[in-house]
């Protein structure tokens, strides 16, 4: 018997949270049930495509939404449509600026749609404001988010509160980021930060992560211990304005800037804590992985209290100065702890999510 395909729908396909989110699904999901295909709105060649094709799910290609090229985008789409037809079924958007626009067109062909929220802003600015506009006009089958703050976000509050409305945790593989001290070791050696106490954050360089504050409390805190070095994993267009942050706060030497990375938990192995100051989120998969290695987590209280699941996770806010965290972090031993069961009783296990979705899928 052949699985039942399930289009999911992305603006790209690197190491950002929803996409990562879907791929840890996507890898322990029953593929013989379920099979994933993905569109994407970019030519660019994303970092999970040849896993993807290596799984089995197939790749399809429609065209960057610009408001100029409106005929344009809903021509690839219906040709899309007619293309999948003999696969005709499931299709669960994760993008928010076009959503209205490619779930009413899937539902026109007969798709049963999903639409998924991921976060709890659009940022500032005239895209923002534009994806404020379109994200109110979407309508689907079902409603998703990895919050309940991200679903009252992008959904009207009768939709969250009614039987279509299903939160789905932004769960991970916690045997994989299980402390292993050999890989701390040795990957602290190969970055030359043996004995330093190595802050780290794992993230895409945009707005809402807040680098420049990282940064400045970085510098701040380099001063009471120079002992220290800031690890950055992660890439995104603001990555030039942090760099040139970096060498005007004279960083360049205690800051490393490691890019995206497929071995994420040895590097949370290597860090001793974890600072996350964002200005929004929907509910930040890297700080359940930063938990799941027993760190300690210095967040915004920005963030959801829903990802805030163990003793390991400090709320702080981020516009009252620095000396809160610099407070914070001098009063709390930088020690690991394990809380595994913590991540499982939150629904925060990744094998338990995967047969999770794959029986809704089928049930549909």
């Amino acid at each position: 018997m052949n699985p039942e395909r399930v289009l999911q729908v992305f603006g790209s396909l690197n190491c950002g949270g929803a996409e990562t989110i879907v791929m840890n699904l996507y890898r322990k999901i029953d593929r013989e049930k379920i099979q994933f295909d993905f569109v994407v709105h970019t030519d660019k060649v994303g970092s999970y495509e040849k896993e993807i094709e290596e799984l089995g799910g197939r790749i399809y290609r429609v065209p960057k939404f610009n408001g100029y090229n409106y005929f344009r985008y809903i021509f690839a789409w219906k040709a899309l449509f007619r293309e999948l037809l003999r696969d005709k079924g499931i299709i669960h958007c994760h993008i928010r600026s076009t959503a209205n626009i490619v779930l009413y067109l899937a539902k026109k062909y007969g798709w049963i749609t999903i639409a998924h929220s991921h976060s709890t802003s659009n940022g500032n600015g005239i895209s923002a404001l534009v994806k404020n506009i379109f994200q109110k006009f979407i309508k689907a089958d079902y409603y998703f988010a990895c919050s309940q703050k991200a679903g009252e976000w992008l959904f009207s509050s009768k939709i969250v509160k009614g039987s279509r409305f299903y939160i789905l945790k932004n769960a991970i593989d916690l045997d994989e980021f299980r402390l292993n001290n050999t890989d701390r070791i040795e990957i602290r050696n190969k970055l030359k930060i043996d004995d330093m106490v190595v802050y780290g954050h794992v993230g895409r360089m945009n707005e809402a992560k807040n680098h420049i504050f990282l940064l400045e409390l970085f510098s701040y805190i380099l001063k009471k211990s120079p002992k220290s070095r800031l690890v950055l994993i992660g890439d995104g267009e603001l990555k030039e304005q942090i760099e040139k942050k970096i060498n005007e706060l004279h960083l360049k030497d205690k800051v490393l800037l490691l890019g995206i990375r497929s071995d994420v938990s040895k590097m949370l192995f290597a860090m001793d804590a974890f600072l996350f100051p964002s200005k929004w989120e929907g509910l930040p998969t890297s700080v359940i992985e930063a938990q799941a290695a027993g760190l300690p987590c210095f967040i915004s209280n920005k963030v959801t209290k829903e990802v805030g699941v163990s003793e390991l996770v400090y709320y702080l806010p981020i516009d009252e100065g620095y000396e809160p965290w610099v407070n914070k972090l001098n009063k709390i031993d930088l020690k690991r702890i394990d809380v595994k069961r913590n991540l499982i009783n939150a629904g925060y296990d990744i094998r338990e999510s995967a047969f999770w979705l794959q029986e809704f899928y089928m049930n549909l």
